[in-house]
């Protein structure tokens, strides 16, 4: 990292910034793969009941570097560019992401991805009732804002899903825009079939960002040609469905009339 060491008698120990955020990301990623490997075992020790709360403070407790890691391996990795991803790196960053795994159970609920009725995803009695982010993990990744995740996930010719369709990407879409991450935006537009109409498809996002108050994706998507009338099956219909913002200014840019 310093100048003075990488030029000076202790070069062997310097390090760079990305050698630096590369190592945190697979020292969390290798110590979550192992946690969601044992977690059956965990659940049966602690005799589980069904407050999810409660039994995610247990664990953290049994385990204060799972807290950690998995909120922080994904972060850690986005640091570091693309090019020096490892066959290795993209094999363990898919395995811990891949769909319906335990794995990916437990980074929706530890990075808070967990709610009530309405929300993304919920858990009740132990059982998932709504499980869209189980089944879509680059919905988790695009909600968390991590741009090179999200790409990865979706990229087929690498082999990782040979099955991708235009809703993919417009689910992942959705869930960015509900996040406010513009940089997983642009980048999830750029793949996105869009022509000069309205899309009602970039609407149902559009009504996402509103609803969080997320004005630069407002004006974003706007510009992308979102429907402003588009419905929403969680937040209403268009316009409507704007005005359940949480952000006044947002509200005004989403609903103004020249739009």
């Amino acid at each position: 990292m310093s100048d003075r060491i990488a030029n000076g008698p202790a070069a062997h120990f310097s390090i760079t910034d990305s050698d630096a955020h590369m190592h945190v990301a697979l020292s969390c990623l290798a110590y979550h793969l192992h946690r969601s490997s044992t977690s059956e075992e965990d659940d049966k020790a602690l005799k589980l009941t069904a407050d999810p709360p409660e039994s995610r403070a247990m664990l953290d407790k049994k385990w204060p570097l799972n807290s950690y890691a998995v909120k922080n391996w994904m972060p850690h990795l986005e640091l570091v560019p693309r090019e020096k991803w490892s066959v290795d790196v993209v094999n363990l960053a898919t395995r811990a992401l891949t769909a319906r795994s335990e794995s990916l159970s437990m980074i929706i609920e530890g990075n808070n991805l967990v709610g009530g009725r309405g929300s993304e995803y919920y858990v009740e009695y132990g059982y998932f009732k709504e499980p869209n982010l189980l089944r879509r993990p680059q919905c988790v990744t695009a909600r968390l804002g991590c741009v090179k995740l999200t790409e990865m996930l979706l990229c087929a010719s690498a082999g990782i899903n040979s099955y991708l369709t235009q809703g993919d990407f417009y689910m992942a879409l959705q869930y960015a825009a509900r996040g406010g991450h513009t940089a997983v935006i642009q980048s999830l537009l750029e793949k996105v079939v869009c022509d000069n109409t309205k899309s009602d498809k970039l609407g149902k996002a559009l009504v996402a960002a509103a609803y969080e108050g997320h004005a630069d994706v407002v004006n974003l998507l706007l510009d992308s040609n979102a429907d402003v009338d588009a419905p929403h099956d969680k937040w209403g219909v268009g316009a409507p469905g704007c005005r359940m913002s949480k952000s006044l200014a947002c509200r005004e840019v989403a609903c103004s009339p020249w739009r």
